[in-house]
């Protein structure tokens, strides 16, 4: 019976099973899916940190606008002003506003990647370097975070993925408003109500005939005009604080009459004015001193003690003296311009004032109210508000101010009310019309002229300054172009920097005016830029670390204005480098850059003794050759923020191909501006 079973069909096929080639074919299906899955590993981690870098450029992206839109826009630490714009960088590409070059800084996010790292990068249709061709650059991010705390106080940067996305900026950018007119920097700002301007002046650039008063003498009058003085030392100390720098009122450059302002002498040769008023500068005969223990230059002592222990209004009345006399001369006769009848409401403009006589008002006004502020430091207000004070009518080069009359409280609240209600509406009215500083109370984009370079003319062309006006290598810069014709009374522009220097209000100052285009109609495309992001591991090269920096624009460095007999290489170590002071300017790479060559030693090695970080010393200040192979990045830097030395395995031989990883348009701006 088993022999039966055994040989039975049934029991033969419930034996058999898989043959070699089935159990092969098997295996080479669970192979085949088996590797499919492991072939798509690869590319799932690829679409994984494609998908992570567009996160981070997104993020980047944004906050590259940001910053652009809200960072610090001042450079305190800098001189705006010069006689020929090519003398000072403020007028060139470091000022421009445009986005990559507001941010390439070495506080506002963007690095510029080395040229030399930057050459071996290709992308797809050679985009990287078809921009690096037209001039742009490519960035990467800073390893710290954006922000305005000084790199000395950070530590070490943790590796940081963002690096290894790099930036450009794809489109042309717009010819731009000027930020600063290198040969006025208007507006000018002052506090309103106030005496005229004035302030320590090179004796260089002084104009000539100017009269220094210390030399005037109590018993003698004013025998010219605009005035200058000088400082006294400190306390029980003879001389002069700064030798060839004398003070000097700047605004009697456009109206002689403000100099009788600022100082001038009655027909008894009172001293009358701002300046013996605050200054106490009678200096030969019973002069004031200005603090207490104070010597005249000449080393003698004052006779009277400091202005804070006197109680003598004469110099507070013989200021508004001053101030009345000023307003005579602006509007002759109209005496209810400053005496009106009360009870009165301050107006502004007297009727039918013509545009270009309204500054007289305001200038008028602006000193008088100050001037008369000054009787309520000697004067106790109920005397103010009752009887009132005499002010005498008063005799000023010959010439016959208003007559004499009472003033009383109410006169120094209209004065305020008045000079400010002049003063805004002058400055809302015309930001085109220079003759008087804007209130340092109403500081407001409006007060800036829209002034643009003329890029369809030929520009001015002169030599830089070196020791003399023509002693260095030819230069040259576009004509200016305001929206409307600047007016000025004088027809001349001196900067308050350099008075001497005449400025004509004309066609050989100005642009051509059929070039200006700052406020024509335009289509969204021509302000369309964009920010373009790859992805690409260039910190993985041997050098890194130790490539120099890319070219740095020669407007990056702060040079002070021209000084007469002073040499370019000497200009260069005039201004002080200081961070918080000076934003857009030095190398973007400057807190990260090495001070010496530190290719000798290993990698790993400590480099924080070699980065500049924010050395007060300003290792990349001056014109010797280290300084400058330090403000170039010459040396490399420590990209990367770790403060050790690193080299990659890449060598610099390789290629490397760069991944895009997104395209964000932006809104290219013209003019400048901040939201806050």
């Amino acid at each position: 019976m088993n022999g039966l079973l055994a040989n039975s069909p049934h029991h033969r096929g419930a034996r058999r099973a898989f043959t070699l080639f089935e159990v092969a074919l098997s295996l080479g299906i669970v192979a085949t899916a088996v590797l499919s899955v492991l072939l798509i590993f690869p590319v799932g981690i690829k679409a994984q940190q494609l998908a992570r870098f567009r996160l981070y450029a997104s993020i980047k992206a944004e906050e590259m606008i940001e910053v652009f839109n809200a960072v610090q826009n001042g450079q305190p630490a800098i001189d705006s002003e010069s006689f020929n714009a090519w003398d000072l960088p403020v007028g060139y590409r470091s000022n421009a506003w445009d986005l990559e070059h507001r941010l390439s800084t070495h506080q506002f996010g963007l690095m510029p990647v080395p040229t030399d790292i930057a050459t071996r990068i290709d992308s797809d249709d050679d985009e990287i370097q078809r921009i690096l061709a037209e001039g742009g650059q490519l960035y990467y991010s800073s390893p710290m975070a954006t922000t305005s705390f000084e790199e000395t106080h950070l530590a070490a940067a943790p590796p940081n993925e963002t690096q290894r996305l790099i930036f450009a900026v794809s489109g042309y950018a717009q010819n731009n408003s000027v930020y600063i007119t290198p040969q006025k920097n208007w507006p000018y700002n002052v506090p309103w109500p106030s005496p005229p301007m004035h302030g320590l002046h090179s004796l260089d650039y002084l104009p000539a005939g100017s009269v220094e008063v210390n030399t005037i003498g109590a018993g003698s009058p004013v025998a010219g005009l605009p005035i200058r003085y000088h400082w006294p030392k400190a306390a029980g100390t003879a001389g002069i604080a700064a030798p060839g720098y004398h003070g000097y009122c700047w605004e009697a450059t456009s109206d002689p009459d403000i100099a009788k302002v600022f100082f001038s002498k009655d027909a008894s040769l009172n001293p009358c004015g701002f300046l013996p008023y605050s200054y106490g500068r009678e200096p030969d005969d019973g002069w004031v001193e200005t603090f207490p223990g104070g010597l005249h230059p000449d080393g003698s002592a004052s006779t009277t003690g400091p202005n804070d222990s006197s109680t003598d209004p004469s110099n507070a009345i013989r200021y508004v003296q001053a101030a009345l006399w000023y307003c005579e001369q602006k509007l002759p006769g109209n005496t209810t311009f400053w005496n009106p009848a009360f009870p009165t409401t301050a107006g502004d403009f007297e009727g039918g004032t013509a545009m270009a006589d309204r500054w007289k008002q305001v200038q008028a006004m602006r000193f008088l109210s100050h001037a008369a502020s000054t009787l309520t430091r000697w004067i106790p207000y109920g005397t103010l508000n009752s009887t009132g004070i005499t002010i005498p009518s008063a005799v000023l080069d010959g010439v016959a101010g208003p007559a004499s009359f009472v003033m009383r409280a109410d006169h120094l609240r209209y004065y305020h009310d008045r000079a400010f209600n002049l003063v805004m509406k002058y400055a809302a009215e015309n930001p085109y019309d220079w003759n008087v500083p804007r209130p340092a109370q109403r500081t407001l984009m409006n007060d800036f002229p829209l002034i643009e370079y003329d890029l369809f003319s030929p520009p001015k062309s002169g030599r830089i300054f070196d020791v003399t006006e023509t002693g260095g290598p030819a230069a040259a810069q576009w004509e200016p172009i305001p929206a409307q014709p600047v007016l000025q009374a004088t027809n001349q522009l001196q900067s308050y920097s350099f008075p001497s220097r005449l400025i004509p209000n004309d066609a050989t100052t100005w642009g051509d005016t059929s070039h200006f285009t700052l406020t024509a109609p335009f289509a969204a495309e021509e302000r369309c830029r964009q920010i373009i992001c790859w992805a690409v591991d260039w910190m993985s090269y041997e050098d890194a670390e130790l490539a120099p920096s890319a070219q740095v624009d020669a407007s990056k460095y702060p040079m002070s204005a021209p000084k007469a007999g002073r040499s370019f290489a000497a200009r260069m170590s005039d201004l002080q480098f200081i961070d918080g002071h000076l934003y857009v300017f030095r190398n973007p790479e400057k807190a990260m850059l090495f001070t010496s060559d530190v290719s000798a030693m290993a990698t790993g090695a400590d480099v924080s003794g070699q980065m500049m970080l924010n050395s007060s010393a300003a290792p990349d200040q001056g014109a010797s050759t280290a300084a400058k192979q330090v403000f170039s990045g010459a040396w490399g830097a420590d990209r990367n923020f770790n403060k050790k030395l690193d080299r990659g395995p890449v060598p610099r031989s390789v290629r490397m191909r760069a991944v895009l990883v997104g395209r964000f348009n932006f809104y290219d701006p013209r003019v400048p501006s901040l939201v806050q």
